[in-house]
């Protein structure tokens, strides 16, 4: 995002590009970073939700063993999609000198397709997850597409079992081919950490698997959360795929909300860790990092055909046409259509930009009411926004639905008054403070070396942070190379560097910032 302000602002384009449209950008990546990642953690987060609408429940025939690996991946919109009747049955297998791989059931519809399978082999070592090179679903017509897989390894069964899924649906009853091919296997590690106060510490060396060691950025306590950013270096960048820092009380797991971000260079992981734990438990923290590790590759590969009725489907989906409006900020949003079926809610729009507002609003809480249900949501492609739920929904046609967008993020381009003097820049820090939109904002700088750094941060919470500062230099602006502080994380605080700084006094524009506020939305959709 960095690289588009200074693309635009150097152009001396005074409209700031679609800030919303990038932090969705980046929370869609976000997302399928996480998916990525975390599959290869023992417990599986919540991957993909969905949703059923049946009059007639029919309970499928599949396994009790099916189920269980379903649960275990924290699939219930595909159980209760399977338990419903609306996914079908497949049971056919394709084996190598490698293994046998089984795909046991298909759900498809106009929101996707989610493919279920299992795979069979021998293994020489523990193993806690694997992935594959390519996964593609081939139709009649000869069209391929490509299947995004998550599989873990299940001790009990001795299989490695999982999920492959792409947005696209079967659109008719056709042949298909799945195409299956290098197996990747990883296993889980653990490193603990020993250190008397973590909180002081700025690096920490590892040493072992490539990893060499872990730099922290940000280390604060802000209204009952601890949030740390760090980055994780690496000796070889295609060794390790997925490492994070884990945090125990007691022995017991505290579980923390974490921001995988784009790697800033191809040997560096960025990570973001919110944790919610008393200030004064803080330092008697239990940390560990945790890593996946490679620990085979095998270019084997497997084909499955099977037919797919398409009926099952065409039976579960409910769809209305909308022609409804909704105004955020610089952005437009016309709904066009609901789309409601096995495997998700998705409420479709077409976006226009209002040239002449100034301000980007982003809704941290989206939710739809469907009836008596709710169900949240969150914005999750270019053109449509996904709702979770676990139930079952009946009636829908009588129901009235209405869509509800609260707790604003809402950013503003700085004015010729957001702007800081600072003087006498040396190695001792110094602080200043100022008004941003009403605001208290401390600024606080010093050199490290011939780097300049800057702290901006604000005691009242309703200030969301600093997305961007620029200083001047012989009227030259300059932006920072590196932020602790991407809008990811709850804290309001933001580190800025600007390298090679030779000036004592410099001008400081907030070029970007933003603010919490009510400007809850709501929109009737019937």
């Amino acid at each position: 995002m960095s690289d588009i302000f200074k693309k635009h602002v150097k152009k001396d384009d005074n409209h700031i590009p679609d800030e919303e449209k990038m932090w969705n950008k980046i929370l869609v990546k976000q997302q399928k970073r996480e998916r990525t990642s975390k599959k290869l953690k023992v417990a599986i987060p919540a991957l993909l939700f969905a949703i059923v609408i049946t009059s007639t429940p029919v309970l499928a025939a599949y396994s009790s063993e099916i189920m269980d690996w379903m649960h275990k991946m924290n699939r219930p919109g595909v159980i209760t999609s399977l338990e419903n009747g609306f996914g079908q049955e497949i049971n056919q297998s394709s084996e190598n000198e490698l293994g046998k791989l089984t795909v046991h059931n298909v759900v498809t519809d106009q929101n996707g397709t989610t493919i279920n399978f299992s795979l069979e082999k021998e293994h020489s070592q523990i193993i806690h997850a694997a992935q594959f090179d390519e996964a593609t679903l081939v139709k009649d017509d000869g069209s391929e597409t490509m299947l995004n897989a998550t599989a873990v390894y299940d001790q009990k069964a001795g299989k490695i079992v999982g999920f492959l899924h792409t947005e696209d649906e079967i659109q008719a009853d056709e042949a298909v081919t799945l195409n299956v091919s290098g197996l990747h296997e990883y296993g889980t590690k653990k490193a603990d950490l020993s250190f008397e106060d973590f909180t002081q510490l700025s690096n920490i060396s590892i040493g072992r698997d490539g990893i060499s060691q872990i730099e922290l950025l940000t280390n604060d306590y802000s209204n009952g959360i601890y949030q740390i950013d760090y980055l994780i270096e690496l000796e070889d960048p295609n060794k390790i795929d997925y490492a994070a820092l884990t945090f125990h009380l007691n022995g017991e797991r505290i579980e923390s909300s974490s921001v995988v971000y784009q790697r800033p260079k191809p040997n560096v992981m960025k990570i973001g860790e919110s944790i919610q734990v008393a200030k004064d438990k803080v330092k008697d923290l239990e940390i560990s990092l945790e890593y996946q590790d490679t620990i085979a590759h095998h270019p084997a590969s497997w084909s499955v055909n099977f037919e797919y009725n398409h009926d099952l489907a065409q039976n579960s989906t409910f769809v209305m046409n909308l022609d409804k409006k909704a105004k955020l900020g610089s952005r437009v949003l016309q709904f066009t259509e609901l789309a409601i079926t096995p495997s998700s809610v998705k409420l479709y729009y077409n976006e226009d930009t209002i040239s002449s507002e100034q301000i980007f609003v982003q809704f941290d809480t989206i939710k739809l009411q469907l009836g008596e249900h709710e169900l949240n949501g969150y914005f999750s492609g270019e053109n449509y926004l996904t709702f979770e739920t676990e139930s079952v929904l009946k009636d829908i046609d009588d129901q009235p639905i209405s869509l509800s967008l609260t707790d604003a993020k809402v950013s503003y381009e700085g004015t010729d008054q957001d702007k800081v003097l600072l003087e006498n820049i040396s190695k001792e820090p110094q602080t200043v403070k100022t008004d941003v939109k009403g605001y208290p904002v401390e600024f606080t700088y010093y050199l490290d070396g011939s780097d300049l750094i800057i702290e901006s941060e604000s005691e009242d919470e309703q200030f969301a942070g600093v997305t961007q500062s620029v200083i001047y230099d012989h009227n030259d602006r300059i932006f920072a190379d590196t932020r602790s502080n991407d809008g990811l994380n709850p804290s309001n605080k933001q580190v800025e560097t600007f390298t090679n700084i030779n000036e004592q006094d410099i001008m400081l524009h907030v070029f970007l910032y933003s603010t919490y506020e009510d400007r809850t939305k709501v929109v009737k959709l019937k």
